[in-house]
C-alpha cells in the first residue's frame, strides 16, 4: 500500500485501484490503523495520528508497539482486545477515553486480517460517536423527565382511538378513579366509565374533538369502588399525528371545586331564603297591624249595627262597615300583586286611550293646586296588560307625585315607543332586548336621596309620616312590572324631582288565530218544582251568606 500524500499523482498502470483505495482511506473521517500479532503498527491514517498524539501525546510511526504508548491503566482492555482479534474473532465496543478533563466516546469496529485462514494481526476502525451518545443520553435524560413528570402530575394523560376506546393511559389514572391502566385499556370510555346522566356531554364532547379538533368538558367517571368522581378533560385531535394516531385526553379531578360550587349555590340559596323569610316577616307584621285596625273598625261598627234601633243611625255604621271592609280588600290586592299572586285578565290594550280615561280620575286624587300635563306619543303600540293593573301603577305613581311636591307643582305623563338592544340588556340583566311601549311620570317634587332610592321598592318601607301610607304602593307597582315582563327607571335628586319609567313588552298579536268556539245554547230553564242544591264551603260566614243569597 502507498500511503499517499497531498502531492501524490495517481499512477497510469494497474495500481490505481489500490491507490483509489488508500484515498479513501487517508481522506475518511474515521480512525483506522493495523497491528501485527507483536502489537507494532502497520498502518495508522492522518486522522488516527492526530487523534492519538491529541489524546495521549505521543506520535505514532509504523513499527511503533502500540500497547507501550498507552497509559497503564488501560493497557490490559486494549490487550485484550486486540487478542480476540488474534483468535479471529470479529467485533464492535464502544470506549470512554478522557482527555484534558472532558469524556468522549469512540466506537471501535476489531477485524482480523487473516492470510490463509490465520490471523496475522488486526485492523481497527474508530469512529468518535460523543456527539451521538450525548444526544441519546439527553434523549434518555428528558424522557425520563417526562415520565416521572406524568407520573407525579395529578391529571391524568389518555390516548382513545376514533371510536373512544382506550388505548394507554398514563399511572396518575389510578389516584383519580382508582382503576390500573391495564384495567382501563381496551375500555369504551363513554358507555362503559361515564355517568349515564352526562353521557350526551360527554358524546357532545366527543364530536366536537372530531369536527373541530379539541373540546373541554365536565362529568361524572365511575371510581373503582363505584362512586363517581367529576372529572373536567381537555380532549385535542391527533388522529393525523402518526407518533400518535389517536385522541389525547387530559383529565383533571374536580370533584372538590364541583362540591365547592354546590355548596356555595346552597348557602346563597339558604342566604336569599333567609332574607325572603325576612321580608316575609316585616310584611306580616305590616298586613297585621293594618288589617287589625281595619278589623277592629268593622267589629266595633258592627256591635253598634246589631245594638242600634235607629233604621237611618244603622244604616251609617254599615256603609262603615263596607268603606272598612273595601279597604281591607284594597290592601289584600296590594299584598297580591306584591307577591305576584293576584288574579289578572289580561287584554291588548291602548295605553293612550286607557290612560286618557282615567285623566280625570287622576287629576281628582293629584289635586286643583298641581298641574297635570298629558304628553302622548302619536304612534304608540300596543300592550297586553290588565286594565286594573295600569289602574294601580298610575294612581300610586300619581299619589307620590303628589305627596313629594309640598305648594303647587307639575306632574307630566307622558307615553313613547323605545327598543332595548343588547348592549342595554348587558347593563340590565333582568330585561330582555326588545320593543317596548314607555309609560313615563315625572314631578318636580323634593326628590330621594341614595338611601331612599336604595329601599323605595321594599315592602312597607315608606318616609310619610304615620298613617299616610303603608309603604306598598312602589312595592306593587315593581311587582306589576315585573308581572308584565317589563322594565322600571327611577330618575331622582333631592330638589330635583322624580321620574319613573315603566317599560311594558309591545304586544305581538300571533299570526294565526283559533275560531272562536261555537256557543252553546243555555239549557231552557225548568218550571218551579222540587230540587237540591249540594253547597260546600269551607268558610261557615261565607256559608251562611251564600245559603241566606239562594
Amino acid at each position: 500500500m502507498i500511503p499517499p500524500g497531498p502531492t501524490t499523482q495517481p499512477p497510469h498502470d494497474g495500481r490505481l485501484s489500490e491507490f483509489t483505495s488508500a484515498a479513501i482511506i487517508e481522506n475518511t473521517l474515521d480512525n483506522i490503523w493495523a497491528v501485527n500479532r507483536s502489537y507494532e503498527i502497520l498502518y495508522l491514517n492522518e486522522v488516527f495520528c492526530r487523534a492519538f498524539q491529541s489524546t495521549f501525546g505521543v506520535c505514532l510511526t509504523p513499527g511503533t508497539k502500540i500497547l507501550e504508548t498507552l497509559p497503564e491503566g488501560i493497557r490490559p482492555a486494549w490487550k485484550e482486545r486486540y487478542d480476540r482479534a488474534f483468535q479471529g474473532e470479529r467485533f464492535v465496543f464502544i470506549d470512554q477515553i478522557e482527555t484534558g478533563g472532558e469524556f468522549f466516546y469512540v466506537e471501535v469496529s476489531v477485524n482480523p486480517i487473516m492470510n490463509q485462514g490465520q490471523a496475522m494481526g488486526a485492523a481497527m476502525f474508530a469512529r468518535d460517536i460523543t456527539l451521538r451518545i450525548r444526544t441519546e443520553e439527553a434523549l434518555a435524560a428528558s424522557e425520563r423527565r417526562f415520565k416521572e413528570l406524568i407520573r407525579n402530575s395529578s391529571d391524568s394523560i389518555s390516548i382513545v382511538d376514533g371510536q373512544g376506546c382506550q388505548l394507554s393511559v398514563s399511572d396518575s389514572v389510578e389516584k383519580i378513579v382508582g382503576f390500573t391502566p391495564e384495567e382501563l385499556i381496551g375500555l369504551p370510555v363513554i358507555d362503559q366509565l361515564i355517568h349515564p346522566e352526562d353521557r350526551d356531554t360527554a358524546i357532545e364532547a366527543f364530536r366536537r374533538v372530531m369536527t373541530e379538533g379539541s373540546a373541554i368538558a365536565r362529568y361524572r367517571h365511575l371510581h373503582k369502588d363505584g362512586s363517581w368522581v367529576w372529572v373536567e378533560s381537555h380532549g385535542s385531535n391527533q388522529l393525523e399525528n402518526p407518533d400518535i394516531r389517536g385522541i389525547v385526553i387530559n383529565a383533571r379531578d374536580i370533584t372538590r371545586r364541583v362540591r365547592a360550587e354546590q355548596e356555595q349555590a346552597s348557602l346563597e340559596a339558604q342566604l336569599q331564603q333567609a332574607q325572603k323569610m325576612e321580608a316575609i316577616g316585616r310584611l306580616a307584621g305590616g298586613v297585621a297591624h293594618d288589617l287589625n285596625n281595619m278589623l277592629g273598625a268593622i267589629l266595633g261598627f258592627a256591635e253598634l249595627a246589631l245594638q242600634a234601633e235607629d233604621r237611618d243611625r244603622l244604616e251609617a255604621d254599615l256603609h262603615e262597615i263596607r268603606k272598612a271592609a273595601n279597604r281591607s280588600a284594597d290592601l289584600t290586592r296590594q299584598l297580591l300583586t306584591f307577591a305576584r299572586r293576584q288574579a289578572i285578565v289580561p287584554q291588548v290594550m291602548d295605553l293612550n286611550h286607557s290612560i286618557e280615561s282615567l285623566l280625570r280620575m287622576l287629576r281628582r286624587i293629584i289635586g286643583e293646586d298641581i298641574e297635570v300635563v298629558w304628553e302622548p306619543a302619536d304612534d304608540l303600540g300596543a300592550v297586553w296588560m290588565d286594565p286594573s293593573q295600569l289602574d294601580q301603577i298610575l294612581t300610586n305613581l300619581c299619589v307620590n307625585a303628589r305627596d313629594a311636591i309640598t305648594a303647587g307643582g307639575r306632574v307630566t305623563i307622558q307615553t313613547t315607543n323605545r327598543t332595548l338592544d343588547e348592549a342595554y340588556c348587558t347593563a340590565h340583566p333582568e330585561v330582555m332586548p326588545g320593543d317596548y311601549a314607555v309609560l313615563t311620570v315625572h314631578d318636580d317634587g323634593c326628590g330621594m336621596d341614595e338611601g331612599t332610592l336604595s329601599r323605595m321598592f321594599e315592602p312597607f318601607f315608606t318616609t310619610k309620616a304615620v298613617g299616610k301610607g303603608t309603604g306598598l304602593g312602589l312595592a306593587t307597582v315593581h311587582g306589576i312590572v315585573r308581572q308584565n315582563g317589563g322594565h322600571i327607571t327611577v330618575r331622582s335628586a333631592p330638589g330635583e324631582g322624580t321620574t319613573f319609567g315603566i317599560f311594558l313588552p309591545l304586544h305581538v298579536p300571533a299570526e294565526k288565530t283559533q275560531p272562536p268556539p261555537t256557543p252553546v245554547p243555555a239549557p231552557e230553564p225548568s218550571g218551579p218544582g222540587s230540587h237540591t242544591i249540594l253547597l260546600v264551603e269551607d268558610e261557615p260566614a261565607i256559608l251562611r251568606l251564600t245559603r241566606k243569597m239562594l
